[in-house]
């Protein structure tokens, strides 16, 4: 049934498309059989297939990843956790790989770059001390550092005074010497080096703090502008003294002599063959 656009009756398929009432034409469609093919096929549209519940469903079984073995893992070189190799570490985000140091494949080998030469180590550049504590000689609890050492001609300084702060500061920048190390410190050491850095920069901060309040007095605080003075330039150099862990003395070719070792990790090395060098 359709209906009419003007009169609104309705209009069968009796009608022939012409309204009874009003005579006007109305388009009908025309209505298939039941048994029609396209019958079928709209009633199928929208019916819900039932499967038998019977029938038992394929189970796709995924193995869980399988951790690496501990000689497989290599430490983070920022807080000495065991990672897999070209991952970033868990613990603290450091993106880490083999790659980091172009360490040689027979970890020995680097050790053997590493000599005593009277109180200081003589090492090549990208070379990783043993796998002690330099500083306190400690074995346990220890944490990987890249350490990049810097060495300047004694003549530089000289230069610095002559030329000025900006020509010096550029040419101490080209003619310096690097050298990359990987360092083993134990947490101990680096705890306690944290705390004497903590220590200055308070007696720092402390000492201006004191020149700015004897000054702004409407009678200037001689005595405390001269003790802040002095505690600021004692802090400088504390932290001057603390703050690096190892100082490079010289650069001669391919290796370096590095000083502030403890004297029982420089007892446990070869001595340095001048001759085989």
């Amino acid at each position: 049934m359709t209906e009419c656009p003007k009169c609104r009756a309705e209009v069968g398929e009796q009608d022939n498309g012409v309204c009874r009432f009003c005579g006007t034409k109305v388009s009908v469609p025309l209505q298939q059989p039941e048994d029609s093919p396209a019958a079928r096929q709209d009633a199928s549209v929208g019916l819900d297939f039932d499967f038998d519940d019977d029938e038992e469903e394929e189970v796709i079984v995924v193995p869980a990843p399988v951790a690496p073995a501990r000689g497989q893992l290599i430490p983070c070189v920022m807080c000495g956790a065991y990672i897999s190799p070209n991952a970033a570490c868990p613990t603290c985000g450091e993106s880490t790989g083999r790659s980091r140091f172009r360490r040689s494949d027979d970890s020995a080998r680097s050790h053997l770059d590493v000599a005593r030469d009277g109180r200081q180590i003589v090492a090549g550049d990208l070379t990783e001390f043993p796998r002690r504590c330099p500083k306190t000689n400690e074995t346990d609890e220890l944490v990987l550092k890249r350490e990049t050492l810097y060495w300047y001609p004694p003549w530089v300084w000289i230069a610095l005074l002559m030329c000025g702060l900006i020509p010096g500061v550029i040419v101490a920048m080209i003619v310096r010497r690097q050298v990359v190390l990987s360092v083993w410190y134990s947490r101990t050491f680096l705890r306690r080096r944290f705390n004497k850095m903590l220590a200055g920069c308070l007696g720092f901060f402390g000492s201006l703090g004191g020149i700015f309040v004897a000054l702004s007095q409407r009678r200037v605080m001689e005595e405390l502008v001269a003790a802040s003075i002095v505690g600021l330039l004692a802090s400088l150099i504390f932290l001057l003294v603390v703050s690096p862990k190892l100082r490079l003395k010289k650069v001669h070719g391919r290796h370096a002599w590095i000083s502030g070792i403890n004297a029982d990790f420089l007892d446990s090395l070869p001595e340095w063959d001048h001759r085989g060098r």
